[in-house]
Formats: structure tokens, sequence, C-alpha cells
């Protein structure tokens, strides 16, 4: 028989549901009951667990308290935030004090402007446009690098010319040999020009007058000393006067200072592997040097002389001239004494020990150009004079001049020797100081104007100016100063930007074959350009890596002879954008061979085609993205081409190479370091000169950073303090902290006398424990913790709700007193500090095993679990009891039906009359 599916019985009328719901109500009431138990037990573990994590907060947040970092906090304030700022980087490293800073001059960018065009539709010839930053000829070297690394006492000088003028010359923010004689040449008053000669200064009177050309010092100075001026006098007819030798190698010169820059490229991350292999007179060679941790030129020489391997048989010094090394060979013999590189590396050539010996004397090549000079073995990328020689020159009157340049090691000596030795011819540098400049003066027509190398040399072909022409002038275009070799630090690169973040690298040679390079695996990181090219060239690829022929970056060169190209992407990193490689490689003529090379050359070139407009170079320069902005300037009479320099400082210099019948270029804003000055700067001295390429100057003092924000001659006083802010703030997150739990405490116990009601943990031993221990740990005196015992005595107290409250002035006083005693108070463990007594109260009462509101929380959750298996039980009883009602309901709607069909048969029936009876 099936169960009821209406709510109304058929037959009796009777509202079933209704009452059989009623009856399971009625049923349910011991259900309902321990229901209701239960979700007041689980209202209770949620109390419960809320407590347990106030008391995790307040643990916490006391923990704050004893961070040394928090003791150790600096601030740094300055005397004039609208010239200087400082910011704090570590405090660790700084300690309280006061420093002068003078912010000198603010970093700017390059921004040069070209002549005046009619109109921004204004045409030009097809020619080649590029334009790199570095790279510069006539770089003057840093101060700092003088009389031996002891750099310059900075201060003022007077200058007196022949004519009797005379004026001070101050030189308190000269950093660079450029600023000094930029600074001499702009003085109006004085009519004398400075110059370099070698390492050396030169003063030149330009008066035509017989007196005196002299240099002194102002308020007891020694900064014309430390120029080499000091003794500088010409009189009579003389009007050139030279200083002393002021720039020499020294022991401590860095390797890295070395050629120009470019350093000295040797194994210095592997030990035990010869970097210097010596050949003696004796024959007792060869015999290997590690140069391994050399860092200075006076640790090449102690190496060599302090070697047991060497000793007796060579002794190594700087030269006399100061400008390369000497070596002598101790031992006798008919060997030949020579110097060649290691197995890898080339410290040998780069410390120019390759050089033929003179006897038992091998004198090295020069190793540093001079004042604002460049050596020529940094010309053409670094590969510099393949054949030295004389150069041979005729003018165009037919006058042929032999010029010696057996002993030119710099630019400027070949300069000079032409200068010297050249009829009716003169060098100079050029315009955009990238090369040089040779002019014929003779005004004659007999013969062609020719630059030639001597029989044997390729010195002219190498300078770029081998020429045979009616043409009174030759130039040599950029002569390619190498800016890096293998030698070079990553770090170093982009201007001291470095590369962004070191990672991976694919490469995809021709034949197809991809390879990752791993450029940052741990403890084997790559430090330098020569680091990456081992890498590469280590790999399964056919592509060798190397410095380029300009001398400016990396060079990948198909050796696989397939049919692709060359591909480098950055895998992660930014290595491949950063050195100029990411992309494709391009066909190249290398002897003969075309041959897939990519270049990672910083030079930005495009062509101007024949009849492209102003407005086309405009967009060409712009799309190159190369850090350059052209734009064009209206001035009112016709349009100028303008190029701004993205980024501020002096490595940011533009070296721009043009048709210069098409192009000149005026420099309206150069491109400058920012100058600050550490020190007190008086009248006739001033302090140590610090440079940064940004207005931003990282660490000048060790763990403080500042920004200049304007130039200013007057000294900005920067203080560092210690700084309690975020001391005071842990102090205010414990005090709410403890102050919550307080409230969740009173909240949780409470009782209303009037509504007769309490809180859910109201009486309960779990809230008095809390409380008791809480309050135990807040006012008791905590002995042997130094000279504070009390929360109240660091100006934490307690206030009559029982609540917490922080007295900052007094915890502030407390904290300016005894810093070291503060911090032991709350976070000594030995002693059991403040923070230490909490943490084992929060053990006690929220231990994971055995803490008091832990096994309450367990507790109640094992009765919750009982109740609600026996709530589940009751419920399939109750469900049980409810279809056995509709059961019974349906069968008594079956009776009733039965019941209804019997009536209704009955019914049904006629009376039958008595027999007999008539109708």
């Amino acid at each position: 028989m099936g169960r009821i599916t209406s709510n109304v019985g058929l037959v009796s009328g009777l509202p079933i549901s209704d009452i059989v719901d009623q009856l399971i109500q009625i049923s349910s009431t011991p259900r309902n009951i321990l229901a209701k138990r239960t979700e007041d037990l689980q209202t209770q573990q949620v109390a419960i667990g809320t407590l347990s994590a106030k008391l995790i907060s307040i643990q916490f947040s006391l923990g704050k308290l004893t961070s040394p970092s928090l003791y150790a906090a600096k601030k740094a304030t300055s005397s004039d935030a609208t010239a200087l700022t400082a910011t704090v980087a570590d405090s660790s490293k700084l300690v309280n004090s006061t420093y002068s800073f003078t912010p000198v001059r603010t970093a700017s960018s390059q921004q040069l402007v070209s002549q005046r065009f009619d109109s921004k539709d204004s045409k030009f010839s097809a020619q080649n446009f590029e334009f790199r930053t570095g790279g510069f000829v006539d770089k003057g070297i840093s101060l700092e690098e003088l009389n031996g690394g002891l750099g310059v006492r900075l201060g003022q000088i007077r200058i007196t010319d022949k004519s009797g003028e005379s004026d001070v010359i101050d030189l308190r923010f000269a950093a660079t040999i450029d600023d000094v004689l930029n600074t001499i040449n702009a003085n109006s008053t004085i009519n004398v020009t400075a110059k370099t000669v070698g390492d050396t200064i030169q003063l030149v009177d330009n008066t035509g007058q017989s007196g005196t050309l002299s240099v002194q010092e102002v308020n007891n100075g020694k900064t014309a000393l430390d120029l080499g001026l000091s003794a500088i006098s010409a009189s009579g007819a003389t009007s050139v006067a030279t200083g002393n030798d002021v720039f020499y190698l020294h022991t401590g010169t860095r390797l890295s200072k070395l050629n120009d820059g470019t350093g000295v490229n040797f194994t210095n991350d592997v030990a035990e592997v010869d970097d210097l292999v010596f050949e003696f007179a004796d024959e007792s060679g060869p015999i290997g040097l590690d140069l391994s941790g050399a860092t200075t030129l006076g640790d090449v020489v102690n190496a060599i002389n302090d070697s047991t391997d060497l000793a007796g048989k060579i002794t190594a010094a700087i030269s006399a001239d100061g400008n390369r090394l000497e070596l002598t060979d101790l031992t006798s013999g008919g060997g030949t004494f020579s110097v060649s590189n290691g197995v890898l590396g080339t410290a040998a050539d780069d410390l120019g020990l390759t050089k033929a010996a003179i006897g038992n004397t091998i004198s090295g090549a020069r190793l540093v150009s001079g004042l604002r000079d460049t050596l020529l073995s940094s010309l053409n990328g670094g590969s510099g004079i393949q054949s030295p020689g004389n150069l041979e020159i005729t003018n165009l009157n037919g006058v042929f001049s032999v010029i010696d340049l057996s002993a030119a090691e710099t630019l400027s000596e070949v300069i000079d020797a032409i200068n010297g030795q050249a009829t009716e011819v003169t060098a100079q540098l050029s315009e955009n100081r990238g090369g040089i400049v040779l002019t014929d003066n003779s005004e004659g027509s007999t013969s062609n104007f020719i630059v030639a190398s001597e029989s044997g040399s390729t010195i002219a072909e190498d300078l770029g100016i081998a020429h045979d022409s009616a043409t009174a002038e030759v130039a040599s275009g950029v002569l390619n100063r190498q800016l890096v070799s293998e030698a070079t630090l990553l770090t170093s690169l982009r201007g001291g930007r470095g590369i962004a973040t070191l990672g991976d690298i694919t490469i995809t040679d021709t034949a197809g074959v991809k390879k990752t390079i791993d450029l940052n695996q741990t403890d084997a990181e790559v430090k330098t350009l020569g680091d990456v090219i081992a890498k590469i060239n280590s790999s399964i690829l056919g592509v060798e890596a190397r410095i380029n022929d300009t001398g400016d970056g990396l060079i990948l060169v198909d050796t696989a002879g397939g049919a692709g190209k060359i591909t480098v992407v950055d895998t992660n990193g930014t290595v491949a954008t950063d050195l100029n490689l990411l992309g494709s490689s391009v066909e190249l003529d290398i002897n003969g061979t075309p041959t897939q090379v990519l270049d990672g050359t910083s030079i930005n070139s495009f062509a101007i085609e024949e009849d492209d407009t102003l407005s086309d170079i405009v967009k060409k320069i712009n799309d190159l993205g190369a850090g350059v902005t052209a734009s064009l300037l209206n001035d009112g009479q016709g349009v100028r081409l303008s190029l701004t320099v993205d980024r501020t400082g002096a490595a940011n210099a533009l070296l721009l190479d043009f048709d210069e019948a098409n192009f000149q270029f005026q420099e309206i804003s150069k491109a400058q370091d920012a100058l600050l000055q550490f020190g007190t700067v008086q009248a006739g001295a001033g302090g140590i000169l610090v440079t940064s390429a940004t207005n931003t100057f990282k660490e000048v003092v060790s763990g403080l950073n500042l920004n200049i924000q304007k130039a200013s001659s007057t000294p900005v006083s920067i203080t560092v303090a210690s700084n309690d802010t975020g001391l005071v703030t842990a102090a205010e997150d414990f005090v709410a902290s403890y102050n919550a739990l307080r409230d969740e405490l009173e909240s949780l116990t409470s009782f209303d006398e009037t509504a007769q009601t309490t809180g859910l943990l109201f009486g309960t031993g779990e809230a008095l424990r809390v409380d008791t221990q809480l309050s135990r740990l807040i006012t008791d005196r905590h002995f042997g913790l130094g000279s504070f015992q009390t929360l109240g005595e660091v100006g934490i107290k307690v206030n009559q709700d029982g609540k917490l409250e922080l007295d900052k002035a007094k915890f502030q006083e407390a904290y300016q007193k005894d810093p070291t005693g503060l911090q032991t108070f709350f976070g000594d463990d030995e002693k059991g500090g403040v923070a230490s007594k909490l943490d084992t109260v929060v053990e006690q009462l929220t231990g994971f095993t055995s803490g008091l509101l832990t096994n309450r929380t367990n507790s109640l959750q094992s009765t919750i679990d009982n109740n609600n298996d026996r709530i589940a039980q009751l419920d399939a009883f109750l469900e049980r009891q409810r279809e056995t009602l509709l059961l019974q309901y349906a069968q008594l709607e079956s009776i009733l039906s039965k019941f209804q069909a019997t009536q209704s048969a009955l019914s049904a029936f006629s009376p039958v009359p008595p027999l007999g009876t008539v109708a």
C-alpha cells in the first residue's frame, strides 16, 4: 500500500501532512534541545578561538618590540630640503652624526640644436647619420687620479698674464681635467689659454706682452701645487709655460683604469692558471705566473717580484716616466727574454709586456694615455695601428715631409709630430672630438695634398687620413676609441647602469641549432664581457662571440655556415636586450666572405635618402628608440633640428658623425654629472667632490642616499639621528592588540543584572585564566632586565578600566635614555624579557599540544561531534516515524474508503414488499 501523496485525506478530509508535522515536531523536542546545546557549544568554541587569535595578535605585536632593526633605525633630516634631501638606505651602516654637503650642480642631459633651415620640408642629399654615447678621443680624466692617486686639494688659484691682468680662478668644484681647463679658459679678465700636453697642463699667454705669466695659491691652498702649476713662470719673449707631470702610474693604480679604461683581461676567477709566461736569457723558461686576485698595478708588480718560481730571475717596477711597466732579466745566456699570454686571457698584451726586450730589459707599452688623450692602441676598436711606421706628407706646393712617429704612443703625440714636422700642414682634433683633421695651409696647386704611410706601414690607413687629392683637408672620421674589452665588468655598461636583470639567453645559429646559455648559474654568475664570451663560445653553437670591431660591444659571427640567421632572445632577464644582441643577424662581408653577424654595437645609424626632408630625419631618429629625442624648433625665422638625450650624465654625451656640409650643431645644454661636495667649503679650499650621472647619490655616506633638488652654494647639513617612529608604532600596535583582547574578554564574561543575561564565557575557568595571567604579566615587576623593570616605566600603563595607555613622550624618553636597556626589557630571551614571558603565557594558553584554550577547544569539538552524531541518529528516527505516521494515515484512508463503498452499496438497495401484498 502506498503512502499518502496529498496533504488532505481524500475520504477523511483531514489535514494529514499538518497533523504529521505537528506530531513530528512534538517528537523532535529532544533533538532540538540537543541541537541548540550544540549550537551554543559552537558559539563558545568560536569565542575560545577568538581569544586565542587575539592572544597571538598580542604576542606578534609585542614581538615587534624585540626587533633589533627598530632600535637601530635612523632618520635623516636636511637643513634645506629644497636643495638637498636625504633618505636612509641601511640604518645598520649609519651612526648618529651631522654631515655637511654642498649641492654644487644638478645633473643635466645634452641638447643640441642645428643651424637654421628654411622649413621642415627642406631636403637633403643622400648620406649616413650616426650617433653614439662616448668614444671621444680627448676625454679628460678625473682629478682624483692625479698625483699617484692622491688627487687634487681643491681650492682657488690666481693667474696673472703677461699684461699684468690677474684674477682668481675658482676650482673648488672642479671634478675633471676638463673642468680645470674650461674654468681657466672661460675667464675673461686674463688672456690665457690652458691645455694639456701629455701628463701636464700648459698655459699659453695670448697678450703679446713682455711681463710675467705666473700662478699663485690663494689662502695658502695647495691647488696650484697639485695641478703642477705652482712653479710656472714665463717672462720675456716666452709665452708658453708647462707645468709638472701630475699623472703617472703608481702601485695603487687599478687595473681597470689601464688602456683607456678597458683594463686587463686575465683569469681572475680561475686559480692556478698561468696568466703570464716568462722566457729568460738562461733558457730556464717557460715559467708561468697566476695573477688571480690582482686588482692594482702594485699587485702585478708584487706577484712577479714575490713569486718563488721567478725568484732571482726577474724584477718588475713601474718605469721612471710613470707610464709603463719595466721588467729586468737577472739571468744571462743566449736565450731571449720575453713575456707572453697564458693559456687564457690577454694579460701580457694588456700590460704592454709583449714588446721585444732591449738587452735585458723589457720597457712595456704605455698603459695610460695622458690627462686628455687616447692611446693609439685603443683606436679602431682596440686593434690600434696594425703596422706602425712614419707618415709621409706632400703639401699642395709639392713639399715633401716625413713625420717621425717611431716614439708616438698617443693620438696627441701624432698631432704634435705632424704640427712640428710637416711643412704648412696642421693637424687638430675633429669638431666632433672623435678623430683628427689634417689641413694643408700652403694654398698651392702644383701637387695633390698627399698623406701616405711609409713602405711597410699602415699608419695613414689606420688613422683614416690616407689622402691623395687636390682637396686641402682630410678628416679621419670617427676613430672608434675602444670602450669595452673582455675585462669590462657588466655592472659598468650602459653608463654605469649595467645589466638590469641578469638571466639566460637563447641563441639559435644559422644551422637551426638552439641553445640556452645560463648566465646566472648559482656560484658561477658572469661578471665580465669575457665571461659572457666564454659561455657562448663553449656551447655547441656554430657561433663565435668576441668584442666587435668598433670596440663598443659584443658581436656574434656565424661559423655554422647554415642557411638561416643567428637569433638571440632573452629567456629570462634582460642580458640580450642590454647587450644590444636581441634580434636577428644580418649578412656582412668578412674578409671577402658573406657572413651572418649580429653586432651589439651602441652606434645608432640611419640612411638619409636623397630628397629626405627635415621631418623625415626627425621621424627616423625617433624611430630608432635610441634614447635621443628629435624635434623641430621654429625660431621665428626658420626651423632647426633639436636633439635631446633622454638620460642625464656626462657619460651620455653624443658623438655625432655626419656630413658637416649638411649639418652644424651647437650645444645648448651640456651632458653633465651632478656634483656634490662633502665637507665644509671655504674661501681657498673645498671638500671632497662626488659625482653622479643622476641627481641621486647612493650611499655617498655608507647607508645614506642623497638627492639634489637644486644647485646651491650654501652648505646643507644632513643630520642622522635615531628614528623611533617604527618603535612607537610597534608600541601602539601592542597597546591596541591588548585592548582589543580586553574588550573581547569584557564582552564574553559580561553579566547583565537587569536582563539576567551573561556572556558566552561568563564564569569559565579559561576566561579567568587568560585575564589573570595577562594582568599579572602587564602589572608585574620584571627583575634583572636592567634599567627598566615595569611597563609603566617605559610609558605603557594600565588605566582604571584595565586597559593599556601609551604615554608616547615617556616611551620616547626611555628610548633616548637607554635604547639598549629598552630592547633588553622587551626582547632579552635569556634574562626573561617581557616578550619572552608573554611567549610562555601564550604557549600555556594556546599551545598546539597542551594549551588551555586549545584543550578546551578540542573538548568542545569532541562534544560537538558526539552531539552531531546523536542529532543525525534522531533525524533518522524522526524520518522513520514520519514514514510510519503517513503510512498509518494512508491505511486509515483506505479503511474509510471501504466503509464508504459499503455504505454506498447499501444505499442502492430498494425495499422489498411482503409476500402476498398486491401493489
